[in-house]
Parts: C-alpha cells; sequence; structure tokens
C-alpha cells in the first residue's frame, strides 16, 4: 500500500519494529549553531513562550520515532548534506547574497547526489510530520527519504524569513528557528490531496518545502486511510473559512492559486 498506519513502536520511515529513537523537528547542529550556548525560549506566534531548558528538549522532537538504522546510516548522508547547505546558504546572507544563489551557483549547483540528499532529509521531516498528526507512512516518500528511490516530485526554496524580519524590528537581532507543521495542499478540481509542505527557518533563512503527490498516491489515499483523506480536506475547509492562523501561512511562504488551497493540520 501506499499509505500504511504506523503500528506503535515501530519506525514512521521503514515501518519496522525495535529500539526507537528520536527525531528533531529542527535539526539539531543547525539550532546550536544559531544559538551557541545561549538561553531560548518555544512557543507560537501570539501565545506565550517558555524557557527552554537544553537543544535535547522533548519539545523539540517529534512523537512519531525512527528504528536506529533509519536515524543513523540510512539518513546520515542527507543530514550531512542539509547541515552544508544551511551553512552556505547563511554564509551568502552574510555576504550581502540571496539564500537561494546557492542553489544555482557553486558547490550544490554542479552535485546532483547532494542535492538530492537534502531533498531526502527534508522528505523524513514530512514523514515525521505525517507519523504525528495520523500516524500514516507515505512509503512513496518514505523510499525517497530512505534513498530507495531518487525520483520524487519536491519543490525547495531558500529565502529570507518576513516574520524573522518582523522580529529584528521590534526586539533587535536575535537568535531564531522555527518549523511550519504541516500544510496539505488540495487540489478543489481533482478531490484529492495534491501534496504536503512545511519549513524550516534559522535565522534570517527560511527553507519552504513541498513534495508533490503522484496518480496513485492520490487515488489509493481514499482506500487506504479515507480518515486521512478527511482529515485533509476539513483542514482545507477551515482555511477557506478564514480558521487558519495566518502568521503559520506566512511562514510556509504558500501563495493560494486557483487550482490548489492550503490546509494547515
Amino acid at each position: 500500500m501506499r499509505w500504511e498506519t504506523i503500528a506503535p513502536d515501530t519506525c514512521c520511515l521503514c515501518g519496522c519494529a525495535g529500539p526507537m529513537t528520536g527525531e528533531h523537528k529542527m535539526k539539531r547542529a543547525a539550532l546550536q549553531a544559531e544559538f551557541g550556548d545561549r538561553p531560548a525560549v518555544i512557543g507560537r506566534v501570539g501565545e506565550r513562550f517558555n524557557p527552554l531548558q537544553s537543544m535535547k528538549s522533548k519539545r523539540l522532537h517529534f512523537g512519531a520515532k525512527l528504528c536506529e538504522p533509519c536515524n543513523s546510516t540510512r539518513t546520515q548522508k542527507a543530514d550531512r548534506c542539509f547541515e552544508r547547505l544551511t551553512e552556505a546558504a547563511k554564509a551568502a546572507i552574510r555576504s550581502g547574497q540571496s539564500p537561494g544563489v546557492v542553489l544555482t551557483e557553486g558547490y550544490f549547483a554542479k552535485s546532483l547526489d547532494d542535492r538530492v540528499a537534502v531533498g531526502q532529509y527534508l522528505a523524513k521531516l514530512i514523514c515525521c510530520h505525517l507519523a504525528d498528526v495520523a500516524r500514516v507512512r507515505w512509503t512513496t516518500l518514505s523510499d525517497y527519504a530512505l534513498n530507495q528511490t531518487r525520483e520524487m516530485p519536491c519543490e525547495i526554496s531558500l529565502g529570507m524569513d518576513p516574520i524573522f524580519a518582523d522580529y529584528k524590528q521590534e526586539i533587535g537581532d536575535h537568535p531564531y528557528a522555527a518549523h511550519g507543521g504541516l500544510v496539505a495542499i488540495w487540489s478543489t478540481s481533482a478531490e484529492s490531496v495534491a501534496g504536503f509542505q512545511s519549513s524550516l527557518t534559522f535565522g534570517p533563512l527560511r527553507y519552504v518545502f513541498r513534495f508533490n503527490t503522484g496518480l496513485w498516491d492520490r487515488l489509493s489515499l481514499p482506500w487506504n486511510r479515507i480518515d486521512f483523506w478527511r482529515q485533509c480536506r476539513n483542514a482545507t475547509l477551515a482555511s477557506e473559512q478564514g480558521q487558519a492562523d495566518v502568521g503559520d501561512l506566512i511562514r510556509l511562504g504558500f501563495i493560494e492559486s486557483d487550482a490548489n488551497e492550503v490546509g494547515a493540520i
């Protein structure tokens, strides 16, 4: 099946049981580079922020778990490539360039393998989000995250985070990080999930990434997990009725089009 229900104490990437490990919602190395030893707080925009004890805090982890092989040897290259790309993009910002230049010039522009690996790291995050919100494993995406296939319709962009820019004007240039949760992209014409999108922010740098469903993914979801299909559809209806958080949508960098609408799950 392309959409599987994840049993308790099983890996959200490979579906196997065994010793489980946690995964950070935002890359721990990138958080440490951003905050260093400075104290940090955690919360949502518009809500109360609470002190964060350390970058090892469970509040920074997904509830979903990964088996030890999937969170080490099977995905280590993807993790390292994401760290290098983040460092290169932040260096571009410091030099006065757009962060997106690192995808069109220099090392990452020439290395297809490393660009694929970055996509595989981001795919792992979407898999963890899916497991958190619905205990569902999208096998097409998890196969990509584990490098079992190198073909996956995805869109990745690097830019400046507008939320960070607003914070900087109000409180100065302080360390900042955020993630965009999980958003289902709904095709109104096909009555199906067109993809899933999220974002990551480290200081001024923002990643926006989206993985698109293929034809058989879209057709099989109502058959494999009708409850999740309805959850995605209802989230979209909520956003149409003005119930979606505008700040979350801005952070995600989502631009609404005639064909697709956004629903924060």
